[in-house]
């Protein structure tokens, strides 16, 4: 006893305090009643040392009896049992802490023994199945649980159990699902003892990650969907690397996107051309420090070794505690764009230059009269800068031309279009200068946005028109006074040719007596002579009245054949007498028409005559070919043919051409003034005439004569004509 209280025998004998009093066990207060038994007692009894310390201890107290059953003393033991006092202390007390941090969880727990009794449960499991915690103790939960999911369960419970390796496994009950975690608790022969089992209800967790996982789906479809490589930096980590690029960055770099996905941000810029490289960084790497966002533009070499221009815009991006771990960007391919630009800028340049460059004013105005631009040569026109003239002003009009002015502006701000609108300016120095001024409206929603205006010096071009006006009157007037004089003329001169040819005529009859063969030969060159003056002067009236624009057209029914033959009667004569055929032709039917027969006849018969007049030897061709619309005539030789060179030259007024051959025997008859006659009749019937020659084979005209637009009675019927 001594060795337990750390008093000595003589101590304890004179009654040393080694019980504690009152005792806190409250075992020693029945002592009294324990020494008046007979059978003895076994307590636990808390000792107090000496020294003050406390030990509990298991006291066994025995009677002495005698003979005659009579209690004699007693024996007692004490035994130390504070270690294991502590322990069971230690044990309540874990065990008191395991049940609050089981009712403390809100997810159903318990600690089953290996056939699934319980051990403990806390209030959320006890619930879940209607019991009571106090009395779920030693209950298996298997038979409780639903057929649906009771077999999965037992099937992880035993596998724990054989195993003694933990489990997860999810599953579902009355609508809510639950992730399971069961953890073996083995015991000291190694056997597992009892199940550690926590069931999490992840129902809303599965609808946020279910929502997420949307979420992401869209997002991704979104990321993969924008016109740009979307790119995320992760700047927190050494060296910062690419933690995502959308597979856009194929198609803008020509790499695939494992070429980048967890690689340093420096394979990035390594495809950045060398000269924009650094300040592409810089621009990043100040965004970052600045915490904002930034918008900057490079070139890349593809991988096929073109080159893109691109435009990334992006911002860092900071974690809850307001550290920055990403940057996040989009990067477009602006290649394209780039090249409009650079353009549209070479363009604006050009026409910049253009507009600076031209001898027009050019001028831009809104509707309230403001002048948004003006070039600089308005200084050169009328004496003024730019910025002199801020808005539209009268002041630089003539007097006499406002008014025509204001209602011209007021028709450009209604959104009407006008050129060469032309009135006076009166510059700084006071000189008048003519201007012509168009302009054009832009129109924008329907209204006037603003309005173009080109304005150009037309002082000299008026002066030149005014003496241009002039000089024609004066020639007018000399015409007028040339054709009375010719009309006067050939008036004059055909009434004595009229009467010279008339008395060699009638010498020739013999009324004044016989004539010698001499005589006779004298009188007809006289006759000649008259006859080509006669025509010489018909020509002159008739080239003095197309020259003035007087004839008339005179339409008649005829048939185009009747006209050739008509013009075949005139030159026969002469062809039968210079030994030369006339082959004509009527091609198809011979269509009734309407044409001015007079004029028609003429030119038949001077294509006749020059085709006969330059033939010596072989025929003369003529061809009608008759349509709905008019006729066409071709007029062939075998004569001499004209030149190239002169070929161009054969309808200008008194141009003879002399072939070389017929020149050497005689000269042609004539004053040139026959085609020169026929192109203009031509031309006054709306028709169109070819010539094509080859020197030494011949001369062919191709002619078409449109029917006239008028009604004439054809073979009886009432017909309309048109020309084309």
């Amino acid at each position: 006893m001594s060795l337990l209280t750390g008093y000595s025998v003589e101590e304890i004998l004179r009654g040393a305090p080694i019980i504690e009093h009152p005792p806190e066990s409250g075992s020693v207060k029945h002592w009294g009643a324990v020494r008046n038994t007979f059978t003895g007692s076994d307590q636990t009894v808390l000792l107090v040392r000496k020294d003050g310390s406390k030990i509990w201890t298991s006291a066994s107290w025995r009677p002495l009896v005698d003979e005659k059953g009579n209690v004699q003393g007693t024996i007692t033991t004490f035994i130390d049992i504070t270690q294991r006092v502590k322990a069971e202390e230690a044990i309540k007390e874990s065990e008191a802490v395991l049940r609050s941090f089981l009712d403390a969880l809100k997810h159903p727990a318990s600690l089953s023994d290996r056939y699934g009794r319980l051990l403990l449960a806390n209030e959320s499991l006890a619930r879940g199945f209607g019991l009571d915690v106090e009395n779920a103790v030693g209950i298996n939960l298997f038979p409780l649980l639903p057929e649906t999911i009771r077999e999965l369960r037992k099937r992880v419970f035993r596998k724990v159990v054989e195993t003694g390796e933990p489990a997860e496994f999810e599953d579902e009950r009355d609508g809510r699902t639950f992730m399971h975690y069961l953890n073996p608790v083995p015991g000291s022969d190694g056997e597992v003892k009892s199940v550690a089992w926590i069931a999490i209800d992840i129902t809303e967790r599965k609808r946020v990650e279910t929502a997420l996982r949307k979420e992401e789906k869209w997002s991704r479809t979104l990321v993969e969907n924008i016109p740009g490589a979307v790119i995320r930096r992760l700047i927190c980590s050494q060296p910062p690397i690419i933690d995502f690029v959308s597979q856009a960055i194929e198609q803008l770099t020509g790499w695939p996107q494992v070429r980048f996905v967890g690689k340093p941000t420096a394979v990035l810029e390594d495809i950045i051309l060398p000269e924009d490289r650094d300040a592409a960084v810089d621009a990043i790497t100040e965004a970052i420090d600045k915490r904002q966002p930034f918008v900057i533009a490079y070139r890349i070499r593809r991988r096929d070794g073109s080159i893109a221009v691109c435009r990334e815009r992006g911002q860092p991006i900071a974690d809850e505690l307001d550290n920055l771990v990403y940057v996040d960007s989009i990067v477009f391919d602006i290649t394209d764009l780039h090249q409009a630009e650079q353009a549209l800028r070479e363009s604006e340049e050009k026409y910049r230059s253009m507009v600076e460059n031209s001898q027009d004013l050019i001028m831009l105005c809104t509707p309230a009269g403001e002048i948004t631009y003006l070039s600089s040569n308005i200084e050169s026109m009328l004496g003024y800068k730019p910025e002199e003239l801020p808005r539209l002003t009268l002041d630089i009009i003539h007097p006499d031309d406002r008014p025509l002015v204001i209602e011209a502006m007021k028709r450009g701000f209604a959104g009407e279009s006008a050129v060469d609108f032309e009135y006076r300016f009166v510059t700084r120095s006071g000189q008048i200068k003519w201007v012509s001024h168009s302009w054009s409206p832009i129109i924008r929603d329907g209204k006037v946005h603003l309005i173009v205006n080109v304005i150009r010096d037309v002082t000299e071009k008026r002066l030149a028109e005014d003496q241009l006006r002039r000089s024609h009157d004066q020639l007018q007037k000399a015409y007028n006074l040339q054709q009375e004089f010719l009309n006067n003329v050939t008036h004059e001169v055909r009434t004595p040719l009229t009467a010279i040819k008339g008395y060699a005529e009638m010498l020739l009859e013999e009324f004044a007596g016989p004539l010698s063969e001499q005589q006779r030969a004298l009188v007809k060159k006289v006759e000649g002579a008259a006859d080509s003056l006669i025509d010489l002067v018909g020509s002159l009236l008739e080239t003095a009245r197309l020259r003035s624009g007087t004839l008339e057209l005179c339409p008649k029914a005829s048939k185009p054949g009747d006209l050739a033959s008509k013009a075949i009667g005139m030159v026969m004569p002469t062809a039968t007498q210079k030994g030369l055929t006339i082959d004509f032709r009527i091609n198809g039917p011979d269509k009734m028409g309407v044409y001015d027969t007079e004029k028609v006849g003429m030119i038949l018969n001077n294509l006749l005559s020059n085709a006969v007049k330059f033939t010596d030897r072989g025929q003369v061709e003529l061809q009608v070919t008759s349509t709905d619309s008019g006729f066409e005539v071709i007029v062939s030789d075998t004569g001499p043919g004209i030149s190239a060179k002169e070929l161009p030259q054969i309808f200008e007024p008194f141009r003879q051409l002399q072939p070389a051959e017929h020149a050497r025997r005689h000269k042609a008859p004539g004053f040139g003034l026959g085609l020169s006659i026929v192109h203009s009749l031509v031309d006054l019937l709306g028709g169109s005439l070819v010539v094509s020659s080859k020197k030494g084979i011949g001369t062919a005209f191709t002619l078409y004569i449109p029917s006239i637009h008028t009604d004439l009675e054809l073979d009886g019927n009432t017909a309309l004509i048109e020309s084309t």
